[in-house]
């Protein structure tokens, strides 16, 4: 019994070891929260911000009401966002601006359990979970 109690922890260990590796940036992901300058941690609490990464290397940003898009540049976890272009239909929130501004100083992401994180310079981190 204790073997097969043995074995199956460690069965489990390595599925788990696998399942994190397999994880990947492509998809869809809500934003949750920006960190701005290092301090100052502001929550998302619009449900519209969506982050989505093809993998032709094309990345759209869905703000509450302008869209953007671009291409990026993936190295092992070394992420670069080339310059957006955005839709200018009317006025988008604070948090939006922020998260545009943050998003051209992105250099590197990881994962946490199933959310994503993406940090840059200047203490700049974007936090998403899967959409």
């Amino acid at each position: 019994m204790r073997i097969l109690l043995l074995l199956f922890i460690i069965l489990t260990a390595f599925a788990c070891k696998r399942q994190a590796s397999d994880q990947s940036l492509f998809g869809s992901w809500k934003v949750s929260s920006l960190l701005k300058d290092g301090t100052s941690i502001v929550q998302n609490t619009n449900d519209t911000l969506i982050i989505t990464f093809s993998n032709n290397k094309t990345v759209s940003v869905k703000l509450e009401i302008n869209s953007c898009s671009g291409n990026f540049t993936l190295t092992d976890n070394t992420l670069e966002i080339n310059p957006l272009l955005c839709t200018l239909a009317c006025c988008d929130s604070e948090f939006s601006s922020d998260l545009l501004y943050t998003l051209q100083r992105i250099d590197s992401y990881h994962f946490s359990g199933e959310d994503l994180t993406l940090a840059g310079d200047s203490d700049r981190v974007i936090r998403c979970s899967p959409h």
